[in-house]
Protein backbone atom coordinates (compact mmCIF):
# COMPACT_ATOMS: atom_id res chain seq x y z
CA UNK A 1 0.00 0.00 0.00
CA UNK A 2 1.23 3.50 -0.83
CA UNK A 3 -0.33 5.29 2.16
CA UNK A 4 1.49 5.00 5.46
CA UNK A 5 -1.03 4.27 8.18
CA UNK A 6 -0.74 5.84 11.62
CA UNK A 7 -1.39 3.29 14.35
CA UNK A 8 -1.68 4.56 17.93
CA UNK A 9 -0.93 2.22 20.84
CA UNK A 10 -2.55 3.21 24.13
CA UNK A 11 -2.23 1.26 27.36
CA UNK A 12 -1.47 1.28 31.03
CA UNK A 13 2.06 1.13 32.42
CA UNK A 14 3.58 -2.35 32.22
CA UNK A 15 0.80 -3.65 29.96
CA UNK A 16 3.26 -4.93 27.34
CA UNK A 17 2.58 -2.05 24.95
CA UNK A 18 6.20 -1.23 24.11
CA UNK A 19 7.20 -4.88 23.94
CA UNK A 20 4.36 -5.39 21.45
CA UNK A 21 5.70 -2.55 19.29
CA UNK A 22 9.17 -4.11 19.52
CA UNK A 23 7.71 -7.46 18.45
CA UNK A 24 6.11 -5.84 15.38
CA UNK A 25 9.43 -4.25 14.43
CA UNK A 26 11.15 -7.61 14.73
CA UNK A 27 8.40 -9.21 12.64
CA UNK A 28 9.25 -6.70 9.90
CA UNK A 29 12.96 -7.52 10.20
CA UNK A 30 13.82 -4.18 11.83
CA UNK A 31 15.90 -5.57 14.69
CA UNK A 32 18.15 -2.51 14.90
CA UNK A 33 15.14 -0.18 15.11
CA UNK A 34 13.71 -2.40 17.85
CA UNK A 35 16.97 -2.15 19.81
CA UNK A 36 17.02 1.64 19.45
CA UNK A 37 13.47 1.79 20.74
CA UNK A 38 14.47 -0.37 23.69
CA UNK A 39 17.28 2.04 24.59
CA UNK A 40 14.87 4.99 24.47
CA UNK A 41 12.72 3.44 27.17
CA UNK A 42 13.83 4.09 30.72
CA UNK A 43 12.23 4.59 34.10
CA UNK A 44 10.78 2.36 36.78
CA UNK A 45 7.63 1.06 35.19
CA UNK A 46 5.59 0.99 38.42
CA UNK A 47 2.34 2.88 38.89
CA UNK A 48 2.36 5.63 36.31
CA UNK A 49 6.16 5.73 36.06
CA UNK A 50 6.12 4.22 32.61
CA UNK A 51 9.34 2.95 31.06
CA UNK A 52 8.29 4.83 27.93
CA UNK A 53 9.07 8.45 28.79
CA UNK A 54 8.26 9.98 25.38
CA UNK A 55 5.85 9.21 22.56
CA UNK A 56 7.99 7.31 20.04
CA UNK A 57 7.23 6.93 16.32
CA UNK A 58 8.53 4.15 14.06
CA UNK A 59 8.11 4.03 10.28
CA UNK A 60 8.16 0.42 9.16
CA UNK A 61 7.13 -1.65 6.12
CA UNK A 62 5.51 -4.84 7.37
CA UNK A 63 5.34 -7.87 5.04
CA UNK A 64 1.93 -9.51 4.70
CA UNK A 65 2.40 -13.22 5.39
CA UNK A 66 0.46 -16.38 6.02
CA UNK A 67 1.59 -18.63 8.86
CA UNK A 68 0.97 -22.38 8.97
CA UNK A 69 1.76 -25.03 11.54
CA UNK A 70 2.66 -28.33 9.84
CA UNK A 71 4.05 -31.72 10.70
CA UNK A 72 7.79 -31.98 10.55
CA UNK A 73 7.60 -34.88 8.10
CA UNK A 74 4.32 -34.07 6.39
CA UNK A 75 2.22 -31.37 4.70
CA UNK A 76 -0.73 -31.55 7.09
CA UNK A 77 -1.85 -28.52 9.05
CA UNK A 78 -2.32 -28.85 12.77
CA UNK A 79 -5.60 -27.62 14.26
CA UNK A 80 -6.62 -26.63 17.76
CA UNK A 81 -9.03 -29.13 19.29
CA UNK A 82 -10.01 -29.76 22.89
CA UNK A 83 -7.14 -27.81 24.41
CA UNK A 84 -4.32 -29.01 22.15
CA UNK A 85 -3.11 -28.93 18.55
CA UNK A 86 -4.09 -32.03 16.58
CA UNK A 87 -2.53 -33.28 13.34
CA UNK A 88 -5.11 -34.94 11.07
CA UNK A 89 -4.57 -38.67 10.62
CA UNK A 90 -2.47 -39.01 13.75
CA UNK A 91 -3.47 -40.64 17.03
CA UNK A 92 -1.71 -38.15 19.31
CA UNK A 93 -2.20 -34.55 20.35
CA UNK A 94 0.60 -32.05 20.18
CA UNK A 95 1.38 -30.38 23.48
CA UNK A 96 4.55 -28.87 24.94
CA UNK A 97 6.24 -32.27 25.10
CA UNK A 98 5.53 -33.07 21.46
CA UNK A 99 5.63 -29.64 19.84
CA UNK A 100 8.97 -30.28 18.15
CA UNK A 101 7.11 -32.62 15.83
CA UNK A 102 5.68 -29.43 14.31
CA UNK A 103 7.21 -26.89 11.98
CA UNK A 104 6.26 -23.27 11.48
CA UNK A 105 5.91 -22.43 7.78
CA UNK A 106 5.82 -18.81 6.54
CA UNK A 107 4.31 -17.92 3.17
CA UNK A 108 5.11 -14.41 1.89
CA UNK A 109 2.53 -12.63 -0.26
CA UNK A 110 5.05 -10.15 -1.64
CA UNK A 111 2.93 -7.23 -0.37
CA UNK A 112 3.88 -4.78 2.32
CA UNK A 113 1.91 -2.63 4.70
CA UNK A 114 3.43 0.79 5.40
CA UNK A 115 2.86 1.70 9.04
CA UNK A 116 3.83 4.43 11.43
CA UNK A 117 3.72 2.91 14.90
CA UNK A 118 3.18 5.49 17.65
CA UNK A 119 4.09 4.15 21.08
CA UNK A 120 2.58 6.38 23.78
CA UNK A 121 3.36 6.75 27.45
CA UNK A 122 1.81 4.24 29.84
CA UNK A 123 -1.04 5.57 31.95
CA UNK A 124 -1.19 4.99 35.68
CA UNK A 125 -2.27 1.71 37.19
CA UNK A 126 -3.89 2.49 40.54
CA UNK A 127 -4.25 -1.06 41.78
CA UNK A 128 -1.17 -0.87 44.01
CA UNK A 129 -0.70 2.85 44.63
CA UNK A 130 -4.22 4.26 44.83
CA UNK A 131 -5.82 7.32 43.31
CA UNK A 132 -5.05 9.45 46.37
CA UNK A 133 -1.40 9.72 45.39
CA UNK A 134 -1.13 13.29 44.11
CA UNK A 135 2.27 12.74 42.47
CA UNK A 136 0.90 9.85 40.44
CA UNK A 137 -2.15 11.87 39.39
CA UNK A 138 -0.03 14.83 38.33
CA UNK A 139 2.33 12.65 36.29
CA UNK A 140 -0.60 10.83 34.72
CA UNK A 141 -2.23 14.09 33.60
CA UNK A 142 1.05 15.24 32.05
CA UNK A 143 1.27 11.93 30.19
CA UNK A 144 -2.26 12.38 28.85
CA UNK A 145 -1.39 15.85 27.60
CA UNK A 146 1.72 14.54 25.81
CA UNK A 147 -0.33 11.82 24.13
CA UNK A 148 -2.94 14.33 22.94
CA UNK A 149 -0.25 16.68 21.63
CA UNK A 150 1.26 13.79 19.67
CA UNK A 151 -2.12 12.88 18.20
CA UNK A 152 -2.67 16.54 17.32
CA UNK A 153 0.57 16.57 15.34
CA UNK A 154 -0.21 13.30 13.55
CA UNK A 155 -3.71 14.49 12.51
CA UNK A 156 -4.58 11.46 10.34
CA UNK A 157 -5.13 8.35 12.47
CA UNK A 158 -6.09 5.01 10.94
CA UNK A 159 -6.44 2.80 14.00
CA UNK A 160 -6.34 2.95 17.78
CA UNK A 161 -4.90 -0.09 19.55
CA UNK A 162 -5.76 -0.51 23.22
CA UNK A 163 -3.20 -2.79 24.85
CA UNK A 164 -4.73 -4.83 27.67
CA UNK A 165 -2.67 -6.95 30.03
CA UNK A 166 -3.64 -10.01 32.03
CA UNK A 167 -5.62 -9.38 35.23
CA UNK A 168 -6.21 -11.74 38.12
CA UNK A 169 -9.90 -10.88 38.03
CA UNK A 170 -11.83 -8.50 35.79
CA UNK A 171 -13.70 -6.39 38.28
CA UNK A 172 -13.58 -2.67 39.23
CA UNK A 173 -9.82 -2.37 38.59
CA UNK A 174 -10.20 -3.64 35.04
CA UNK A 175 -13.23 -1.43 34.43
CA UNK A 176 -11.35 1.63 35.70
CA UNK A 177 -8.43 0.80 33.40
CA UNK A 178 -10.71 0.65 30.36
CA UNK A 179 -12.37 3.95 31.26
CA UNK A 180 -9.00 5.69 31.65
CA UNK A 181 -7.83 4.60 28.22
CA UNK A 182 -11.09 5.44 26.46
CA UNK A 183 -11.31 8.85 28.20
CA UNK A 184 -8.36 10.04 26.10
CA UNK A 185 -10.57 9.94 23.01
CA UNK A 186 -13.63 11.64 24.50
CA UNK A 187 -13.40 14.53 22.03
CA UNK A 188 -13.39 12.31 18.91
CA UNK A 189 -15.82 9.64 20.00
CA UNK A 190 -18.74 11.17 18.10
CA UNK A 191 -16.79 11.96 14.93
CA UNK A 192 -14.58 8.89 14.65
CA UNK A 193 -17.21 6.73 12.97
CA UNK A 194 -14.70 5.46 10.42
CA UNK A 195 -11.98 4.83 12.98
CA UNK A 196 -11.27 1.19 13.75
CA UNK A 197 -10.48 0.16 17.30
CA UNK A 198 -8.32 -2.85 18.07
CA UNK A 199 -7.76 -4.50 21.43
CA UNK A 200 -4.38 -6.17 21.75
CA UNK A 201 -4.51 -8.70 24.59
CA UNK A 202 -0.93 -9.30 25.73
CA UNK A 203 0.66 -12.00 27.92
CA UNK A 204 -1.49 -14.65 26.26
CA UNK A 205 -0.14 -18.20 26.09
CA UNK A 206 -0.72 -20.77 23.36
CA UNK A 207 -3.71 -22.34 25.05
CA UNK A 208 -5.16 -19.10 26.52
CA UNK A 209 -7.36 -17.68 23.69
CA UNK A 210 -9.96 -20.41 24.14
CA UNK A 211 -9.86 -20.16 27.94
CA UNK A 212 -12.65 -18.69 30.00
CA UNK A 213 -10.43 -15.91 31.35
CA UNK A 214 -9.65 -14.58 27.86
CA UNK A 215 -13.31 -14.68 26.94
CA UNK A 216 -14.17 -12.78 30.12
CA UNK A 217 -11.43 -10.26 29.35
CA UNK A 218 -12.89 -9.62 25.90
CA UNK A 219 -16.46 -9.42 27.15
CA UNK A 220 -15.64 -7.01 30.00
CA UNK A 221 -13.70 -4.72 27.68
CA UNK A 222 -16.62 -4.56 25.26
CA UNK A 223 -18.89 -3.48 28.13
CA UNK A 224 -16.94 -0.28 28.80
CA UNK A 225 -14.86 0.20 25.64
CA UNK A 226 -15.78 1.44 22.15
CA UNK A 227 -18.28 -0.64 20.23
CA UNK A 228 -17.10 -2.86 17.40
CA UNK A 229 -13.51 -3.26 18.58
CA UNK A 230 -11.54 -6.13 17.04
CA UNK A 231 -9.76 -8.34 19.58
CA UNK A 232 -6.34 -9.91 19.05
CA UNK A 233 -4.66 -12.29 21.50
CA UNK A 234 -0.88 -11.95 21.32
CA UNK A 235 1.97 -13.63 23.13
CA UNK A 236 4.37 -10.69 23.28
CA UNK A 237 7.06 -12.79 25.02
CA UNK A 238 7.24 -16.02 22.99
CA UNK A 239 9.83 -18.64 23.88
CA UNK A 240 12.76 -18.88 21.51
CA UNK A 241 13.10 -21.94 19.28
CA UNK A 242 9.64 -23.24 20.16
CA UNK A 243 7.66 -23.70 16.93
CA UNK A 244 4.31 -23.57 18.70
CA UNK A 245 5.05 -20.26 20.46
CA UNK A 246 6.61 -18.81 17.33
CA UNK A 247 3.62 -19.75 15.21
CA UNK A 248 1.05 -18.49 17.69
CA UNK A 249 2.75 -15.10 18.23
CA UNK A 250 3.39 -14.42 14.53
CA UNK A 251 0.00 -15.68 13.36
CA UNK A 252 -1.75 -13.28 15.76
CA UNK A 253 0.29 -10.36 14.40
CA UNK A 254 -0.43 -11.44 10.83
CA UNK A 255 -4.16 -11.34 11.53
CA UNK A 256 -3.76 -7.87 13.01
CA UNK A 257 -1.89 -6.59 9.93
CA UNK A 258 -4.45 -8.02 7.52
CA UNK A 259 -7.25 -6.29 9.42
CA UNK A 260 -5.43 -2.96 8.91
CA UNK A 261 -5.39 -3.19 5.11
CA UNK A 262 -8.91 -1.80 4.71
CA UNK A 263 -8.67 0.90 7.38
CA UNK A 264 -9.67 4.51 6.56
CA UNK A 265 -8.25 7.53 8.35
CA UNK A 266 -9.85 10.03 10.71
CA UNK A 267 -8.77 13.63 11.25
CA UNK A 268 -7.55 14.32 14.78
CA UNK A 269 -7.19 18.09 14.47
CA UNK A 270 -9.55 19.23 17.25
CA UNK A 271 -8.80 17.17 20.31
CA UNK A 272 -10.05 18.12 23.76
CA UNK A 273 -8.19 17.34 26.95
CA UNK A 274 -10.12 14.91 29.11
CA UNK A 275 -9.74 16.25 32.63
CA UNK A 276 -9.78 14.20 35.79
CA UNK A 277 -12.69 14.58 38.29
CA UNK A 278 -10.40 16.52 40.62
CA UNK A 279 -9.48 18.93 37.82
CA UNK A 280 -13.18 19.36 37.00
CA UNK A 281 -13.88 20.36 40.62
CA UNK A 282 -10.97 22.79 40.60
CA UNK A 283 -12.23 24.33 37.37
CA UNK A 284 -15.70 24.79 38.82
CA UNK A 285 -14.24 26.53 41.89
CA UNK A 286 -12.17 28.80 39.65
CA UNK A 287 -15.22 29.66 37.56
CA UNK A 288 -17.20 30.60 40.67
CA UNK A 289 -14.33 32.76 41.95
CA UNK A 290 -14.08 34.43 38.55
CA UNK A 291 -17.81 35.20 38.54
CA UNK A 292 -17.54 36.82 41.98
CA UNK A 293 -14.56 38.89 40.83
CA UNK A 294 -16.44 39.99 37.72
CA UNK A 295 -19.44 41.04 39.83
CA UNK A 296 -17.25 43.11 42.16
CA UNK A 297 -15.47 44.67 39.20
CA UNK A 298 -18.75 45.63 37.53
CA UNK A 299 -19.93 47.23 40.79
CA UNK A 300 -16.77 49.31 40.96
CA UNK A 301 -17.14 50.30 37.32
CA UNK A 302 -20.71 51.45 37.92
CA UNK A 303 -19.64 53.45 40.99
CA UNK A 304 -16.82 55.06 39.02
CA UNK A 305 -19.25 55.92 36.24
CA UNK A 306 -21.57 57.66 38.71
CA UNK A 307 -18.65 59.70 40.06
CA UNK A 308 -17.64 60.63 36.52
CA UNK A 309 -21.17 61.76 35.75
CA UNK A 310 -21.24 63.90 38.93
CA UNK A 311 -17.92 65.48 38.02
CA UNK A 312 -19.21 66.25 34.53
CA UNK A 313 -22.28 67.94 36.04
CA UNK A 314 -20.06 70.09 38.29
CA UNK A 315 -17.89 71.14 35.38
CA UNK A 316 -20.96 72.02 33.34
CA UNK A 317 -22.42 74.06 36.18
CA UNK A 318 -19.18 75.97 36.70
CA UNK A 319 -19.05 76.90 33.03
CA UNK A 320 -22.59 78.33 33.13
CA UNK A 321 -21.97 80.56 36.21
CA UNK A 322 -20.89 84.31 35.87
CA UNK A 323 -17.21 84.99 35.77
CA UNK A 324 -17.12 86.44 39.29
CA UNK A 325 -14.82 84.68 41.74
CA UNK A 326 -16.71 85.79 44.87
CA UNK A 327 -20.05 84.73 43.41
CA UNK A 328 -18.70 81.42 42.13
CA UNK A 329 -16.94 80.52 45.38
CA UNK A 330 -19.93 81.48 47.51
CA UNK A 331 -22.28 79.46 45.29
CA UNK A 332 -20.03 76.43 45.30
CA UNK A 333 -19.53 76.73 49.06
CA UNK A 334 -23.26 76.92 49.70
CA UNK A 335 -23.98 74.06 47.28
CA UNK A 336 -21.42 71.62 48.61
CA UNK A 337 -21.18 72.88 52.25
CA UNK A 338 -17.45 73.32 52.00
CA UNK A 339 -15.25 76.12 53.35
CA UNK A 340 -14.25 78.25 50.39
CA UNK A 341 -11.33 80.57 50.05
CA UNK A 342 -13.34 83.77 50.68
CA UNK A 343 -14.80 82.34 53.87
CA UNK A 344 -11.32 81.65 55.14
CA UNK A 345 -10.21 85.17 54.26
CA UNK A 346 -13.23 86.71 56.01
CA UNK A 347 -12.54 84.67 59.12
CA UNK A 348 -8.94 85.89 59.10
CA UNK A 349 -10.20 89.51 58.82
CA UNK A 350 -12.38 89.11 61.90
CA UNK A 351 -9.41 87.88 63.90
CA UNK A 352 -7.27 90.80 62.63
CA UNK A 353 -9.87 93.42 63.55
CA UNK A 354 -10.23 91.92 67.01
CA UNK A 355 -6.49 92.13 67.56
CA UNK A 356 -6.47 95.78 66.35
CA UNK A 357 -9.24 96.71 68.76
CA UNK A 358 -7.49 94.99 71.63
CA UNK A 359 -4.16 96.65 70.85
CA UNK A 360 -5.80 100.08 70.49
CA UNK A 361 -7.57 99.70 73.82
CA UNK A 362 -4.40 98.60 75.53
CA UNK A 363 -2.45 101.52 74.06
CA UNK A 364 -5.11 104.05 75.08
CA UNK A 365 -5.30 102.68 78.59
CA UNK A 366 -1.50 102.74 78.92
CA UNK A 367 -1.34 106.37 77.68
CA UNK A 368 -4.08 107.46 80.11
CA UNK A 369 -2.44 105.73 83.05
CA UNK A 370 0.95 107.23 82.26
CA UNK A 371 -0.53 110.75 82.00
CA UNK A 372 -2.26 110.45 85.36
CA UNK A 373 0.96 109.35 87.06
CA UNK A 374 2.87 112.32 85.63
CA UNK A 375 0.14 114.74 86.83
CA UNK A 376 0.29 113.37 90.35
CA UNK A 377 4.03 113.87 90.45
CA UNK A 378 3.72 117.53 89.45
CA UNK A 379 1.10 118.15 92.09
Amino acid sequence: MSLRQNIIFIGMAQSGKSSLVKQILQYAGQDEMARRGERRRDGGGRGNFSKTQTCCQYNVDVPLRTHRLLQVDGPEDASWQNGAYVVPGEDFKIDDADEFKLRHVIEDSGEYLQLRLIDTLGLSDSRDIGDSNSEMQGTDERYKMRILLTLQEVEDVHAICFVVQRYTHYGPDFQQMVRRMVSLLVSVRSTALNLQYHVMHTHVGVDDPASDMCQIRQREFDRFGPAGAIHHFVNNFPRRNFPLDDYFANNALSGFFKSLVTESSVKFSNLRYAKSPQDECNDQALVRALERTKTEFHSRVEESQINCDTLSDIEGTSKRLPNDSDYITSSVAKTFSRRSKWLDEDLQGIHWRREVYENLFNSTFTFYATSMLKRKKRD
